[in-house]
């Protein structure tokens, strides 16, 4: 797909943190949630990123990551710098879902409808 308003690519991946994490000194924790938090920061101004946590409403998983990028290399990328963090020896990924956009062949649209995020504190993805 091409940066030319073809589409997008947008991925959904959910996390589940080992519960021995829990158990490590608070100092650790923080300092490993901030390194993370930090690559979803810097990654921001290159594709459009945003985390939800499920804690509390599945059991199987922790949080997620809500990624749209016309560059699918991007997906990749962001990836590999997340699983450089500290965190990521934690992380288990349970589900991980990867979606295109593209002109609907029922509408004169000759560009695929652009997918914005809204800044709204929650997000459903179905199915899950």
């Amino acid at each position: 797909m091409s940066s030319g308003g073809s589409g997008q690519y947008v991925a959904y991946t959910f996390y589940r943190v080992d519960p021995a994490w829990r158990r490590l000194p608070i100092e650790e924790r923080v300092a490993a949630k901030d390194a993370f938090a930090e690559v979803i920061e810097a990654w921001s101004e290159r594709l459009d990123v945003r985390a939800y946590s499920t804690a509390g409403v599945r059991p199987d998983c922790d949080f997620f990551v809500w990624k749209i990028t016309e560059r699918y290399a991007d997906l990749g990328e962001l990836g590999a710098a997340l699983n450089g963090t500290p965190l990521a020896g934690w992380l288990a990924t349970p589900y991980s879902y990867l979606a295109t956009t593209k002109a609907s062949q029922y509408s004169q649209a000759r560009r695929a409808r652009k997918i914005v995020p809204r800044g709204h504190p929650y997000l459903v993805v179905y199915p899950f």
